[in-house]
Formats: structure tokens, sequence, C-alpha cells
């Protein structure tokens, strides 16, 4: 801003240029040196070790019914039943609230007249007499000022709010309150006071963003926090229609018209509107300012309805989740591991798993014969480990199951034909229980008990 303005007021060389744009490519990067050395501290501090959760079976989740007598609610019902400050609003509950309502208000009378204010900057300054580069001057006042209200709005109402409970729509109200002076200061066009104007309208402009959306957050919660802060934002188009266009555009344009017909002459059609003087934008902006005063009535009234609210502690709710996060994260990492930083599966939580019931416990005939077979080495074991599963009887696992049932029996029959020929020859009954499920009970009145013991020795052996 200093260099803006020694610039408007003497001639630099390029040299000097070069120095200029050096010393602001350096201050405008400075801040990646912070950015930088908080990355480096950060992978200092960060833990090194890894741990491994190892789960061999994985129980699927029953789907849970609803109950008989559930009934559908709907999204209307609660529409005026809000829940307290700081809990989360549904959407519907945040647009009907009160304290929308007066927050919207107060963002068209604020917002709006410093758009206005802004958006009509260059014209005022020419009908002022000014300059034209004294215009890019409050261009960039504007814009400098702006940011730095962003800035100090945030960090000074979040500092007064955590040490002195000072809340935030107040500091909206004192902000809206100190924007009329830059309104008023326009209106009477006192000698050079535009370039004041200009940093006090640019400065409220930028301080009011951080203050309501951090109020919308603060008082209606952030479940739907994105939604509450675009509804917000609606008052600033609207703001600025109501004060820019039907206000300050109207009385430009009657306000030229008049100095038109007062040198008798008379606007052809499409001829812009040119006025010159103080009174083109004087009542303009003496509305404004009783706008901004009136924003800031109704400011107070919220700051009276939610004084209890921000007298209380607003940040617990975050501080209690993240303290059962960090009590949750603790126990994790006080599980004992192996070796390899491994952590057994006896010690997860028993509780969150899901207990089969009593009819998928129940062993069925596929499952005896599948076992059978795994017995003999036929299936793979990971087949083997999952057979059990309900899941994994669904048509396409099925499929792939099914084929690799045939090729471990093949490449069987190819290794050992010499045991499934005498199998075959000696001991049908054997067979059928292979392929059938049959049970050694079953085979015992049979006589093939005595040679299912025996044949299984000869497997092991081989």
């Amino acid at each position: 801003m200093v260099l803006i303005i020694i610039q408007n007021k003497l001639r630099f060389s390029r040299v000097e240029y070069v120095g200029c744009s050096s010393i602001v490519l350096f201050l405008l990067f400075l801040p990646l040196a912070i950015v930088i050395k908080e990355e480096l501290l950060l992978r200092k501090s960060s833990s090194t070790s890894n741990l491994e959760i190892v789960v061999a079976e994985k129980t699927p989740e029953l789907p849970s019914s609803p109950a008989p007598d559930q009934k559908h609610t709907s999204c209307f019902s609660d529409v005026f039943n809000p829940p307290e400050r700081g809990e989360d609003y549904t959407i519907l509950q945040g647009l009907f609230s009160a304290d929308m309502l007066i927050l919207f208000v107060a963002t068209i009378c604020g917002v709006g007249g410093t758009l206005t204010a802004i958006d009509n900057l260059g014209q005022i300054g020419n009908s002022l007499g000014y300059p034209s580069h004294s215009t890019t001057t409050f261009i960039s006042l504007v814009s400098i000022w702006n940011y730095l209200g962003r800035v100090a709005s945030g960090f000074a109402s979040e500092i007064f709010l955590t040490k002195y409970k000072f809340p935030r729509p107040l500091m909206l109200t004192f902000v809206l309150l100190f924007s009329c002076i830059g309104h008023l200061l326009i209106a009477f066009a006192i000698p050079n006071s535009l370039y004041f104007a200009s940093v006090i309208i640019g400065f409220c402009f930028g301080a009011q963003w951080p203050l309501i959306f951090a109020i919308i957050s603060e008082i209606f919660g952030l479940k739907y926090y994105a939604t509450l802060h675009n509804c917000g934002g609606l008052a600033s188009p609207v703001g600025c229609y109501i004060l820019n266009v039907l206000v300050a555009g109207r009385l430009y344009d009657k306000e030229a018209l008049r100095q038109l017909e007062a040198q008798g002459l008379t606007r052809k059609p499409g001829q812009d509107l040119t006025c010159k003087g103080v009174h083109c934008y004087r009542m303009a902006f003496i509305i404004i300012t009783a706008a901004a005063l009136f924003g800031s009535f109704v400011s107070a009234i919220l700051v009276v309805r939610t004084r209890k609210f921000y007298k209380g502690d607003i940040y617990k709710k975050f501080r209690d989740q993240e303290a059962k996060n960090a009590d949750s994260d603790h126990h994790v990492d006080n599980m004992p591991a192996n070796s390899n930083g491994v952590l057994p599966l006896t010690q997860i939580d028993k509780s969150t798993s899901v207990q089969p019931s009593k009819k998928e416990t129940e062993p069925h005939i596929s499952d005896v014969r599948l076992h059978n077979l795994s017995f003999l080495g036929l299936v793979p074991q990971e087949i083997d480990g999952c057979h059990n599963h309900p899941s994994s009887w669904e048509p396409n696992v099925l499929v792939d199951h099914i084929f690799g049932w045939v090729e471990a029996l093949l490449q069987y029959v190819t290794t050992r034909t010499s045991i499934w020929y005498d199998i075959v020859r000696f001991e049908p009954e054997l067979v059928r229980f292979l392929l059938f499920g049959y049970t050694p009970k079953d085979l015992i009145p049979l006589g093939g008990g005595v040679i299912y013991y025996k044949l299984r020795s000869v497997f092991i052996l081989r």
C-alpha cells in the first residue's frame, strides 16, 4: 500500500521498479518458510512404528432388519423445533431459524452497502474530481485492506472469544458501525476523504465475511455447514441489488438528468449519463449509512439472543470428541504386538464381531463333502478356510470354488492314480463316502471304518 501511494506521487526508474518488485515477491513467499518449518517438525515428531493388524477371517455382517413399528418421519416435522444452539441443525431448521433471518438481514445491510461503494468507487472518484491515477489507488487500497480485514477479524474475534468470551455477533455489530464512517466520508466529500473511505470500506467489507461464516458454523453446527454457508452468502447479491441498483444507481441517474436539463440538453437514446459534483452520491450514501445503522441494530438483537451461548464453552463438544478419539488411539497403541509388529487376532475386540446364527453353524452335506476332500488334499487350503461362509456360496464365488475343486481332483488323480484305482476296485462304499458325504459312522456298519482309517494312514505315509 505504501509503495502504491509513493508510486502515484513520484516517478520510479526501472531499477527502482525491480527493487520494489523483489521486495514484494520476497514478502509474498515469506509464509512458505513457516510451512517448511512445520513440515520438518512434523516429520521429526511423527511416529515410525507401524502397527499391522492381521485378520485371518472376517465374519460377514448380518443385515439388520428394520423394526416393524418404525415410522417414517417427514423432514418438515421438526422444522420449527430446532436443537440447542451449537448442535447440528438440519438445512430447513437453519433456513427457518430466527437467528439465520437476523443474520441475513444484517448481511444485506452491511455487505450490500460496502459492496455498493466498491463497485462505484471509480465513478465516485470521477464525480468528485479526483485524477484518473487516483482511481487506481482507491482500488488498490480497497483490495489490500479487504485482505487485512479478513485476517484481522478472524484472529481478533477468536482471541477475544477465547480469552474474554467476547461474542462474534457483537464484533460484527462494531464492524457495521465502523463502516458508517466510510459511507459518510463519501456522502459529504471532504477533501481527500476518499482515500480514508477506501481504507475503511475495504477493511469493513473483508472483516464481515469471516465473522458471518464463523457465526453460522457456531450456531447451526457443522453437519450442513456447506449449504448454510452458501445460503448466508446469498445476502451479498441481494443487498448489492437493493442498495446498488435500486438506490445508488437510480439516484445517480436522477441527478445526472437534472444536470443535463440544467444545461439545456436532452438525453439521446443510448447515451451514458455523467454526473459531476458532491450531490451525485450524497443522498445514496446517506441512505446506505442508515441501512448500515439498521444492520448494526439487527446484529445487536442477535447479540442479545446468543449471549448465554457465547458465555459458555462453545468448543467443549469438540474437545470431548478429540479426547475420545485420543483414548481410542491410545488403546490401540498399547495393544501387545509380536516382534514383527503384527497384532495378534486375539487382541481384537470381540464385541465388534457378529456371531453367526445357529442355522449358519449347522453342517451341510456339501460342507462335509468339502471337508472330506480337503482331508485327502483335494481342495486348496484357501478354499477350505472359507467354505463355511454363506458369501462363498454365491453364484460367482461358487463357480470359482467348483473350478478349483475340479482342478485339484485332476491334479491329484494324475499323481495318485494307483491309489485311486485300488479304492474304486476294492472299496466302492468308501467312494460313496467321499463323493456323497457319508460320515465314518455310516461306514462302520458296512465295514468301511477300518479301511477309512487305514486309507488315511496310507495317504499320510505317501
